[in-house]
């Protein structure tokens, strides 16, 4: 079956998304590095066979993930604020519902996407988060501090992740514990720079930078 979802976003979204910088990255996302963060665009099918999809938008530090995330970010919404899911199976209802998320999009996403070009403001935006995951939530924050060169707000959010890692005590904590503390260790040392960008290098494989 032929995805008109991706060549409806093909022909509406990437000629708009393109002159600001984003690039393709498979056959339906789009991505923009900045200031060591990637923003992206995440469209999802549906699991179900209908067709249907939703767009999800994220923001996050390449240096700080070795996986893809989607946190900090959001669905595109509904007035009603329901997760706008819509219709892709021909191509007339791909062509209509990709403008409809384009609407969307610039109403929702590019403003909160503005706002996250400057690790500033990417700070500003993991502060207002409230995950549920607190010892990420921390471990983010200090990395994105560790970049600014905030020294002792960094080695204090690292602490808590730390701290909040040994409290959680399942098996995977030990990694991000130890990614925590060497962290610190760096920033002591007054090497954080050079320990970020060797972590960059790591995961931009992952985030589909070249």
């Amino acid at each position: 079956m032929k995805d008109e979802l991706a060549s409806a976003v093909g022909r509406i979204w990437w000629p708009r998304l393109k002159p600001a910088g984003f690039k393709r990255a498979g056959k339906r996302d789009f991505i923009l590095a900045v200031n060591g963060v990637v923003q992206v665009f995440d469209f999802q099918v549906s699991a179900w066979g209908s067709r249907d999809f939703c767009v999800n938008v994220t923001a996050h530090t390449i240096c700080g993930n070795e996986v893809r995330v989607l946190q900090p970010g959001f669905r595109l919404k509904r007035s009603n604020q329901t997760d706008l899911w819509l219709p892709s199976k021909t191509s007339e209802e791909a062509a209509s519902s990709a403008e409809t998320a384009w609407a969307a999009a610039l109403e929702q996403a590019f403003p909160w996407l503005e706002s996250s070009k400057t690790l500033e403001g990417f700070l500003g935006i993991l502060q207002k988060e409230n995950w549920g995951s607190k010892h990420h939530q921390h471990f983010q924050i200090g990395i994105v501090e560790a970049l600014l060169g905030r020294d002792g707000d960094a080695l204090n959010d690292l602490e808590a992740a730390i701290k909040f890692y040994l409290e959680d005590g399942r098996e995977w904590c030990a990694a991000y514990v130890s990614k925590a503390e060497a962290l610190s260790s760096a920033v002591k040392d007054h090497r954080a720079t050079e320990l970020l960008n060797q972590w960059y290098d790591a995961n931009k494989h992952i985030h589909r930078i070249t």
